[in-house]
Parts: C-alpha cells; sequence; structure tokens
C-alpha cells in the first residue's frame, strides 16, 4: 500500500484524529509493511551439502529399500534425511572419478570445459577454476551468505617452495615445497569466508590439515617432517591398491609429524559443529559444503559408537567407513537442530561418483552400487550414478521420490534460486535449476553428458536412452534403453544405428563442440 493510500483511509475513514496522529500513524503503518516486505538475509535457507567420496547408491539401505534389494548394514541418520524428503534414482555424478567431478559441483560445468578435463589434479597446481569462474559459494556471497567449506579439497593448490616466500612451489622445478600455508588456489580464493579442509583428503601429499589455508597440528606436538613410507602406511593404513608399487616409485614428503588417517574425520565433523553453532548467532544464513572422505582408502575409521571402535562393528571396515559417514551425518543434524537452525535448512547428500568393489564387502553380501552395472571409474551406471537426497522442511514432501535426470552440475543453479541469484548467460554453464522436482513439477534438464576418464569413454543421456561415445574418434560403441535396462545387458546399437544412435550422436558432438567459456 503506497503512503497516499494509506495517509486517506486514516484521513477518511478517521476524521476526528489529529492531523500529527495521522501523520505518527501513517509512518508506524509504512514502517511495518517495509519490514515485512523486504526480504532479510535471514529469509533465505541455510545450505549444507555433504558430499561424500566413493559412495553408491547401494551403500544407502534408504536406496536399497526402495528397489527392494537386502542391505548388510543401516546408514540410519542418512535414511532419516531421505524419509524426510526427497531421493533421486536418476542422479549422477559429472565423472566416474573424483577431482573433476569436484569441479563440476563447484562450477556448475561439464569437466571438459576445464584445462585439465580428464585427470586427477595435483595439490600443488594451480587450480583449474579460474578467477572469473561462478562457484557455489561466489554465488552464495552475492546474496550475503557465510560460506565454510570442510574436508577433502582436490582443486588444486599453491604454496611457496621452501625457503623462498617469493616463489610458487613447481613440482618440475623445486625441491620441495613449503607447507605450513596455502597461498593459492583454496577455498578462500573460491569464495568460502572459512575452511577446515585438507588439500587432497587421506591418500596423497600432502598429508596435513589446513585451518583458514594455514596448518592446522593434527594433534599437540605436531611438527611438519619429511613423511617416509613407514610413515604413512602400517599395518592399519593402505594408501592405495598396491603397496609395494607404490612404494618403489614414493619420494618422501613433508606433512604433519602425527598424520592418521582415522583422526580426519571426527576432527572435521567437530569443526563442523563448532562453525553451525557460532554462525548461527550471526544475521545472516549459511552455506556448508562438507566433503567426507568417507568412504575413500584407506579404510580407517576412527569415530566411537557407543563406546566401541567403529571398526569393530563389521569384519569389512569399507562397511564400517559407510557408518562413519552415517555418523557424520548424524552429528551435523543434531548440531542443526541444537542451533534451531534445521528447520531453515535446505540438506542435499551425495557422492563424486559410484561406489567401490570391495571383496570383503561383496563376500558380505553388500553390493555397493545396487542393481546397477559397473563402480568408480566406470562408463557404466555403477561408476556414477550415485545417491542424491534433498530435505527442506515445509517446502519438499517427506518420502518422496522423482526419477528425472539429474547431474551434479545442477546443484549450481538450484542454489542460484534458492538464493534469488541470477545466473550469468555470457558463459557455458551445464546446471538446471531442480527446484520445480521438489514441487512435482519438471525441470529443463533434456540430456546430460558423464565422462569417463579411465577408458576415455563418454556417455549422453537423452530421453531415457544412453549412448556410449569413443571420445577421441567420436565413434558410438554401445547404446541401451534404461528405461527397460537398467543393468545396461542388451546393446542395441545395431538395431538402432540408423535411428537412436544417428540422432543421440550428432546432439553428443553438438554439445561436445560448443566453445568453452
Amino acid at each position: 500500500m503506497h503512503t497516499t493510500s494509506i495517509y486517506k483511509v486514516l484521513s477518511i475513514g478517521c476524521p476526528e484524529v489529529p492531523p500529527l496522529l495521522r501523520v505518527v500513524a501513517t509512518i508506524f503503518i509504512i514502517s511495518v509493511l517495509v519490514s515485512c516486505n523486504s526480504e532479510s538475509p535471514r529469509s533465505l535457507p541455510n545450505v549444507v551439502i555433504i558430499h561424500a567420496d566413493d559412495i553408491g547408491t547401494g551403500d544407502i539401505s534408504y536406496y536399497n529399500d526402495q528397489l527392494g534389494l537386502p542391505s548388510v548394514l543401516r546408514t540410519t541418520a542418512i535414511d532419516a534425511i531421505a524419509s524426510e524428503g526427497m531421493i533421486f534414482t536418476n542422479a549422477h555424478a559429472a565423472t566416474s572419478l573424483c577431482a573433476p567431478s569436484r569441479y563440476a559441483l563447484m562450477t556448475g560445468k561439464y569437466p571438459f570445459r576445464s584445462a585439465w578435463a580428464n585427470g586427477v589434479w595435483s595439490s600443488f597446481q594451480k587450480s583449474v577454476i579460474g578467477p572469473d569462474d561462478l562457484t557455489m559459494a561466489r554465488l552464495m556471497k552475492r546474496s550475503d551468505y557465510n560460506t565454510a567449506f570442510f574436508g577433502k579439497w582436490h582443486l588444486g593448490g599453491q604454496y611457496y617452495a621452501l625457503g623462498d616466500s617469493g616463489t610458487i612451489y613447481k613440482a618440475n622445478t623445486h625441491e620441495q615445497p613449503d607447507i605450513e600455508h596455502i597461498v593459492g588456489s583454496d577455498p578462500i580464493e573460491m569464495g568460502f569466508d572459512y575452511n577446515f579442509y585438507s588439500p587432497a583428503g587421506i591418500q596423497a601429499h600432502p598429508f596435513a590439515l589446513y585451518e583458514n589455508s594455514s596448518w592446522y597440528p593434527l594433534v599437540k606436538g605436531s611438527y611438519i617432517k619429511q613423511l617416509t613410507w613407514s610413515d604413512i602406511v602400517d599395518d592399519e593404513i593402505r594408501i592405495n591398491k598396491d603397496s609395494v608399487k607404490n612404494q618403489k616409485r614414493y619420494v618422501a614428503k613433508p606433512g604433519d609429524s602425527n598424520w592418521h588417517p582415522k583422526l580426519y574425520g571426527p576432527l572435521i565433523t567437530q569443526k563442523a559443529i563448532e562453525y553451525i553453532g557460532q554462525v548461527s548467532d550471526t544475521p545472516n544464513p549459511f552455506f556448508l559444503y562438507f566433503c567426507s572422505q568417507a568412504v575413500h582408502v584407506p579404510h580407517t575409521p576412527g569415530f566411537k559408537v557407543r563406546d566401541s571402535l567403529m571398526h569393530n562393528i563389521y569384519p569389512s571396515d569399507h562397511l564400517n567407513m559407510i557408518m562413519e559417514l552415517d555418523e557424520q551425518v548424524s552429528r551435523i543434524i543434531h548440531a542443526l537442530k541444537d542451533a534451531g537452525e534445521y528447520d531453515n535448512t535446505l540438506i542435499i547428500i551425495t557422492s563424486d561418483n559410484g561406489g567401490l568393489e570391495i571383496a570383503e564387502s561383496r563376500k558380505m553380501g553388500h553390493n555397493a552400487n545396487g542393481p546397477y552395472r559397473g563402480s568408480k571409474g566406470s562408463i557404466y551406471e555403477g561408476g556414477h550414478r550415485v545417491p542424491f537426497i534433498v530435505s527442506w522442511p515445509g517446502h519438499i514432501k517427506s518420502q518422496s521420490q522423482s526419477d528425472h535426470l539429474v547431474v551434479a552440475t545442477d546443484i549450481l543453479a538450484t542454489l542460484a534460486t534458492i538464493s534469488d541469484q541470477p545466473i550469468p548467460t555470457d558463459r557455458d554453464l551445464d546446471s538446471f535449476d531442480i527446484t520445480p522436482l521438489f514441487y512435482g513439477d519438471k525441470s529443463s534438464r533434456k540430456d546430460a553428458l558423464i565422462r569417463d576418464n579411465s577408458s576415455k569413454k563418454d556417455a549422453y543421456y537423452s530421453e531415457g536412452w544412453k549412448l556410449i561415445v569413443d571420445r577421441k574418434k567420436q565413434k558410438p560403441l554401445e547404446l541401451y534403453n534404461l528405461k527397460t535396462d537398467i543393468a545396461e545387458t542388451s546393446n542395441l546399437k545395431r538395431q538402432l544405428k540408423a535411428t537412436v544412435v544417428k540422432r543421440m550422436l550428432n546432439s553428443y558432438k553438438s554439445l561436445v563442440s560448443k566453445p568453452k567459456k
């Protein structure tokens, strides 16, 4: 209501009111209306993204329940979030491998648009995310969100050369990096106000944790030392599949003298809990991006549950790491509730790629990727079809489900809608707002491109069809109708080469030929 209208109501409706009182009343009503109509930062929801490492749909018991599959373990906390919100059954990481998929989630762009499209990125190189790239944190800062990052970064990093604080370390030029401070390509540079993280998780150098990009001693008395093979590998720790092979090529590098991966999960979770308690007292909403180490190798769970070490629950520590992830989720959710923030928080739980095939777990009857073919690193569904769970009290109907095609890149456009920010139109973004799906409507996404870094194949999705392509030769290899063959058992390429294959291959070529921006 305009000021003149209010004044007319007061004057005409109440002619006996003295003029001065009318003015005072008018000012009061205007202030109330302005207060109600202007959107304060706190009217926007908090956002918490929990990004698991190497978790497949079969690792989450709620997904198994929906598909009628057995579960060896119960992911109670994750199941509770799924039950209170929506699960997506056709959701994909942008690749079947870690670092490129993290780039995709952070920027809303397919990894092939970056300078390092196909491989794992070192912790000691300049990030492929540039200063002009839109990131989730930079987007949320536009709406005055407090932003924080926890856990595994894996998006590059820059350090000074040891003994030379004016020169950036380069692996082929300088002998060692000074790992006390990260001076570029870090979460701060990407828009996060606060960070508590490791550059490459628990599986690669530097074996150290950082708070606001400065080294954080893992325990009291920690110091930086040259870590030998015996410092990072013992009876409990196995860094990669072939320890003997890796030992032969291992060169000692600096790290925390008390490094042990079992200390990692509890610590990053505790820091996230403390952050929630602190930031909930501020006038602005918060965006918390939590990248768990679970369940990447080495499988060394560190949480205690009911006074029992997590690794005592199952014979397979792979399964115990899944339980550690569930415990992390449980504690973060409790922190949100204790701070009174849960009801005003959008929560997204997903994974960077498909689950792991671990022999011990399989012997127990556990299938990390449910009904899907393949596992982490594969172009088949098990390589990149991942859990995708969204909860937002009062906005998303409980126990709801969507089978619409969703890719992790879609989180950026969704956050833009949530935070009331426009998406720039002057660059290639592969991100589609999924908030319409929360309310039973359709998303604008019509197709998707998923990349497999190990076999150099791409998967192109359209209208329920999946075309696997040799990306170097741009040659079609396999065609599956996922509506009738979710396990990818019947290759229909020959039968439908002149129709479906031809149409999809042309669309695929058009997509990958777009210039990078």
